[in-house]
């Protein structure tokens, strides 16, 4: 059995497979075969037939003048304006190096994940926010992808995002597909990597637009340094099977993370989603709440770990996961889960899955509105939370809208 595992990955993955046996246990490949990626050996993906310069969706926060546009993995379009010299963008040569230093000083392994974009990755970029820049507005960073009209496509993008010394970003990332193409299987595999140094400050915003016949597979890594913080918000919507997953490294003392999730799955949509947070200095805190809501015959997945290491005393740390069931069909599963090798730390960690209380509905349905719509009022009051945490506005929003406008 496993033999057949490792000929059908090194069929799909010639450039690395070795590598991958020796960096992945036997038992997390047979998880992979059996839950996790086991498309990848029964469907055949190809790159774009064509890269599509100086393209870009209007559609998409027009007001913002600070934009960066990836097509098909490609960057096609620098958008600026008066940060143009604050901000700098080059094509990075060694687009592995700096991934595995990181993985060294943590002793993480490579997952599955990172080992099918770092086969199939055709340039890799790397965004410079220079030493002491405040940009007052989000910058926004648009992941587009174009397929082909008569066979499955696969759509590989990666980026290193450097924040600079006590500097301040804002940072909106959207991925988005051409519709179009919208009935051909697509294969999007997003992968980016973020260093906030000594006292920078980023907020962090992804929304994850993937069409009912897509597999995406995306990750991000955050990296930060001595008082450095990181506030966020991951949306993530839509997919045959999504699949996103989000590591945040604390390297120095003082620096804190806020990293919040929002997840919506409807029909027979498959969201996995994979929280991995890791306490290495001193007096370092992370916060995070993750919601999810499932309707139709959707399934929601979600993991979340937090390791403290033997030397981060003073540690804060704290992972809740609330999830709401919008019919009888949904599936949600959840496992929170804590690591602690410091007895100096305070942690704590829970979850719940839960629907509609019928008392609730009555109290609304006694106040005139129908049974549809005050379902659909105390959902988007389940959401709202999060929604004014992280002030969101525009796309999230509508959305968000869209998906409680939907019947199924």
């Amino acid at each position: 059995m496993l033999e057949d595992i490792k000929k059908s990955f090194y069929n799909f993955t010639p450039k690395h497979s070795d590598f991958l046996f020796e960096s992945i246990g036997e038992e997390e490949l047979r998880s992979w075969k059996t839950k996790n990626l086991r498309f990848l050996s029964s469907e055949k993906f190809y790159p774009p037939e064509r890269e599509i310069e100086n393209t870009h969706d209007d559609d998409y926060e027009k007001e913002n003048q600070i934009k960066i546009v990836f097509t098909n993995g490609v960057l096609t379009l620098c958008q600026l304006g008066e940060f143009k010299d604050q901000i700098e963008i080059v094509e990075e040569k060694e687009k592995f190096h700096l991934l595995e230093k990181e993985r060294h000083y943590f002793q993480t392994q490579v997952t599955l994940a990172d080992l099918m974009n770092q086969t199939y990755c055709q340039k890799a970029y790397e965004i410079h926010i220079k030493e002491g820049t405040c940009i007052p507005e989000p910058l926004v960073i648009i992941n587009q992808n174009f397929g082909s009209k008569n066979k499955a496509t696969a759509h590989i993008t990666r980026y290193n995002f450097f924040v600079g010394k006590n500097s301040q970003v804002s940072i909106k990332e959207v991925l988005v597909e051409n519709e179009k193409t919208i009935q051909n299987k697509k294969l999007i595999n997003h992968h980016g990597n973020f260093y906030l140094e000594k006292d920078s400050s980023c907020s962090f915003q992804t929304i994850n637009l993937i069409k009912n016949n897509r597999f995406s597979v995306t990750t991000n890594h955050f990296f930060l340094e001595k008082g450095a913080s990181l506030s966020g918000l991951n949306l993530i919507t839509g997919g045959k099977y999504n699949r996103q997953e989000s590591k945040v490294f604390h390297k120095g003392e003082h620096s804190s993370a806020e990293l919040d999730g929002l997840f919506l799955a409807k029909d027979e949509e498959n969201l996995q989603i994979i929280s991995n947070i890791y306490h290495k200095a001193k007096k370092t805190n992370s916060h995070q709440l993750c919601k999810g809501l499932a309707k139709g015959r959707s399934n929601i997945s979600f993991v979340g770990n937090i390791k403290v290491y033997q030397d981060a005393s003073l540690t804060d740390a704290n992972l809740l996961n609330k999830n709401l069931l919008l019919s009888d069909t949904a599936q949600v599963s959840s496992e929170p889960n804590l690591r602690i090798d410091h007895d100096d730390v305070k942690c704590h960690h829970g979850a719940t899955v839960s629907q509609i209380r019928e008392e609730e509905l009555t109290y609304l349905q006694t106040r005139g509105l129908r049974k549809q719509d005050a379902e659909k009022i105390l959902s988007l009051a389940f959401a709202c939370e999060l929604l004014e945490k992280h002030r969101c506005k525009g796309i999230i929003r509508n959305t968000i809208s869209q998906f409680f406008t939907d019947q199924k």
